[in-house]
C-alpha cells in the first residue's frame, strides 16, 4: 500500500519509539508484577521490624540484586512470580501477617550468612542450626525493642524524686550506671525473651544484653527472671553504685514486701533476685 522501507517498530508506543520506561513496564508484566505492586511491597518491607542492615538485604533480594549465581546452578533461570522470593514473600505477609514475614525475613538472612560461611570460610551448619540462629536473633532483637520503647515508663520524672527522703536523693545524684529491664512473651515463638539496657550516668549506652529461653512463662515469673539476669551482669560487668529499672509494678511490691511466699514467683524473687 505505501512504497517506504520495513523498519524496526516498538510497538507498545505510539510513535513506534523505545523508551526505557515502557521497556520496564512491559518487563514487569511478563513476570507477573503488577504496575505499583513494587511501591507496596517497599512499603511492606519498611514495616517490617527488623535491624536497618537486615532490611536493606531482604529489600536487594526480593529484588533480585544480591550477588548470587544460584538459580543458573540449579538449572531454574525462567522463575514464575509465586517461584521467586519476591512471591514467597507476598505470600507469606497474605496468608501470615507482618511478624511471620519478619522471622521469613531473618530466616533468610541467615540463609544468606550460612552461604557466605561456606563460600569464603568452608564453615558448614546444619538447616536446623541455621534456623535456631534467625529465631535466636528475632527474639533478641524483639527483647530489645521492647525494652527500648517502654524505658520512657519507668518513672524517672522529677516529680518521682521529690517523693524521697534526702538519703534516697542523695543516692540517686550519685550512682554509676542504670540498668533497664524488661521481658517479652512470644506465644507464637513458644518462647520468652529478656534484657536489660545499661545506661551510663551522663546517659550514655554502656552495653545491652538480650536473651531468650523456650516456654511462655508466667508475665510475673518473666520480669523476675529478667530483673535476675540484669543484675547478675551488673555484679560482674558494672563497677560502683546502680540502679535497676522495671515497669512491672508486681515486681516491685514483691521486692518492697516482708512477707514469705512459697509459690514459685516467691522463690524466684527470694533465690534469684534477692540472693
Amino acid at each position: 500500500m505505501f512504497n517506504t522501507n520495513d523498519s524496526f517498530l516498538w510497538h507498545h508506543e505510539r510513535n513506534g519509539i523505545y523508551t526505557v520506561k515502557s521497556g520496564y513496564r512491559i518487563s514487569q508484566y511478563e513476570h507477573g508484577t503488577r504496575i505499583g505492586a513494587n511501591d507496596v511491597l517497599w512499603k511492606r518491607v519498611w514495616e517490617l521490624q527488623v535491624p536497618p542492615k537486615l532490611r536493606d538485604f531482604i529489600w536487594r533480594a526480593l529484588r533480585g540484586v544480591l550477588p548470587t549465581k544460584c538459580w543458573h546452578l540449579v538449572a531454574i533461570v525462567n522463575l514464575t512470580v509465586n517461584d521467586s522470593l519476591d512471591g514467597k514473600f507476598r505470600q507469606v505477609w497474605n496468608d501470615s501477617g507482618k511478624e511471620v514475614a519478619e522471622l521469613f525475613s531473618f530466616v533468610a538472612w541467615h540463609i544468606w550468612n550460612a552461604r557466605n560461611d561456606f563460600l569464603w570460610d568452608a564453615k558448614i551448619l546444619s538447616p536446623n542450626q541455621i534456623v535456631y540462629n534467625a529465631v535466636s536473633h528475632l527474639l533478641e532483637w524483639r527483647s530489645l525493642n521492647r525494652i527500648r520503647s517502654s524505658q520512657n515508663n519507668y518513672g524517672r520524672q522529677p516529680a518521682d524524686v521529690t517523693q524521697m527522703d534526702e538519703s534516697q536523693q542523695s543516692f540517686l545524684l550519685n550512682v554509676g550506671w542504670s540498668l533497664f529491664t524488661d521481658a517479652a512473651l512470644f506465644h507464637n515463638e513458644g518462647a520468652t525473651g529478656f534484657g536489660c539496657v545499661a545506661e551510663s550516668a551522663e546517659g550514655g549506652w554502656i552495653r545491652v544484653v538480650s536473651g531468650f529461653q523456650e516456654g511462655v512463662f508466667d508475665p510475673a515469673v518473666a520480669e523476675a527472671i529478667a530483673c535476675h539476669y540484669a543484675i547478675n551482669y551488673a555484679t560482674h560487668f558494672l563497677e560502683g553504685t546502680g540502679v535497676v529499672y522495671t515497669d512491672s509494678q508486681v515486681l516491685v511490691q514483691a521486692l518492697s514486701s516482708s512477707k514469705v511466699d512459697f509459690s514459685a514467683y516467691g522463690l524466684i524473687i527470694q533465690n534469684q533476685v534477692i540472693t
